[in-house]
């Protein structure tokens, strides 16, 4: 009976034919996690890598792919950095977050570009309703945490604000943060119209306290981020209209007085995407249209644009009480890199009263970035050696198929799953230096060279001794190789 949105549209999780994990609004106030990288680091086949200080990058590795190939939504809103595809999972605080939705596996043929490895979903909507909550923390090093937060419904109208700040001036010489952060989510349902509005926003400031030539006394960064999105649903007895938009925007600036540093780059995405659902007994057919724009005015890239294109459509049959089939497939069309087809199909079997199997195939892929594609930096060194970065504007995408199968089973206190999967890609972006070997001149850009193959294993079990009581316990296994050498990658 649990309703998830793994296909950008409610339905329940024994419809999934995919492996999904949910983090529950009780799951996320017992554990304590003030941070989204607490959460998540408990999850098999997810790890998460942290840069820097407290407040420094925090990235999440979902199955071995890159932070890129992870998409992450805030209430359907994305993330992921429009200028580098990664995510810095810093951004949210835990307080504003009713559950956490967690997809793994190619996911293009729903969410497009930034989903080869899977989706991460935010959901603020919590079940519990508090007209006011407020939260302060203390710790070491002067650090100070406040948060308040309401939940609650007025005629019909419900609602969910968060507010947070968090500051400390560090351990070390330039190490201290600030930061400021709000998320809001108002909705309304009637009898033939859904309304919701969401939003966030975030500001931060923080030192670099070490550079790759050791301590930066003087150097800074400083992060803004801003989103807003709607969604309107029309229903019509078994179909569905559903309308939505949403822009952001993101300014990432960094400053070092001591050696003239002035890096900026201002970041902004559009979409917009017209939906239809039709449900004719077993069968929910859900499709359409959606267009997205992103820019970049950057130091590095100059002012830069791109616009994608993106017709989908994708079912589900549920058959006997017991089979569930699912099939999508997706075309995008880029204003860069061309068109690009992605595809997913799987099935779900209900062996027994509580125990379900499933298996999916998906082939998906990740788009080069803003980087990867107009990059543009010379640096000269009193005429005598010069250093090239060059982005190619002829990458093709990342492209991944991967392959799942896995037993789950939930009966009375105890659930259990096992998932074995495989991730083949290809096309993979990295990037080379070409030098003339007189020192002269070196030459950096990105090609499509590289091959992976990727395989594992997770394994999970709860049980819950007493209604205050549970234990959990989690393993993963990962390979990942060469897929022209047979190597092993780090």
């Amino acid at each position: 009976e649990i309703v998830v949105t793994a296909r950008k549209m409610e339905e329940y999780e024994g419809l999934v034919t995919k492996s999904m994990d949910i983090i529950s609004e009780e799951k996320i106030k017992a554990s304590g996690a003030v941070k989204l990288e607490d959460v998540l680091f408990e999850l098999p086949g997810l790890s998460v890598l942290k840069y820097g200080s407290y407040e420094g990058l925090s990235s999440l590795n979902m199955r071995g792919a890159s932070s890129k190939q992870s998409l992450v939504l805030y209430e359907g809103i994305p993330l992921n950095d429009i200028f580098t595809g990664g995510v810095d999972l810093n951004l949210v605080e835990m307080s504003g977050i009713g559950r956490v939705e967690v997809i793994k596996g190619g996911m293009s043929a729903i969410y497009g570009a930034d989903a080869a490895a899977g989706v991460v979903n935010l959901i603020k909507e919590k079940k519990k309703s508090a007209i006011a909550d407020l939260t302060a923390s203390y710790g070491s090093d002067n650090f100070q945490k406040y948060s308040i937060s309401s939940d609650y419904q007025i005629a019909g109208v419900k609602y969910s604000v968060t507010g947070n700040e968090e500051k400390s001036p560090g351990y070390m010489e330039n190490s201290g943060f600030f930061k400021r952060s709000a998320g809001a989510r108002i909705a309304f349902s009637g009898d033939a119209l859904d309304s919701k509005l969401s939003g966030y926003y975030m500001k931060r400031e923080e030192g670099i306290p070490f550079n790759q030539f050791g301590p930066s006394p003087a150097a800074k960064q400083f992060d803004e981020l801003f989103a807003v999105g709607a969604e309107e649903t029309l229903k019509f007895n078994e179909t569905k209209v559903v309308v939505s938009g949403y822009y952001r925007g993101g300014d990432l600036a960094f400053k070092n007085p001591d050696i003239s540093v002035n890096d900026r780059h201002i970041k902004n995405e559009g979409k917009v995407s017209v939906m239809t659902s039709y449900t004719a007994g077993p069968v929910n057919v859900y499709g359409g249209y959606e267009f997205s724009n992103k820019s970049a005015k950057s130091l590095k890239t100059g002012n830069q644009s791109t616009g994608n294109h993106a017709v989908l459509t994708n079912a589900t049959a549920y058959l006997f009480e017991k089979l569930v089939l699912t099939a999508a497939v997706r075309e995008d069309i880029h204003s860069v890199y061309g068109a690009v087809t992605s595809f997913s199909g799987g099935a779900r079997y209900s062996i027994a009263d509580s125990t379900d199997i499933f298996a999916s195939v998906s082939q998906a892929f990740s788009e080069p970035t803003f980087g990867d594609l107009f990059w543009d930096e010379t640096l000269d060194f009193y005429g005598v050696y010069t250093s090239i970065t060059k982005g190619n504007k002829d990458l093709k995408p990342e492209k991944t198929m991967s392959y799942e199968a896995g037993i789950t089973k939930k009966e009375g206190n105890i659930s259990e799953k096992i998932v074995l999967f495989r991730r083949d890609v290809t096309d993979m972006i990295r990037w080379v230096t070409e030098t003339d070997g007189y020192m002269t001149y070196d030459k950096s850009s990105p090609v499509n060279v590289d091959r992976a193959v990727i395989m594992g294993a997770e394994v999970e079990a709860e049980f819950t001794l007493f209604d205050f009581v549970a234990v959990s316990a989690a393993y993963s296994y990962l390979d990942a190789r060469d897929g022209k050498t047979g190597k092993k990658l780090s």
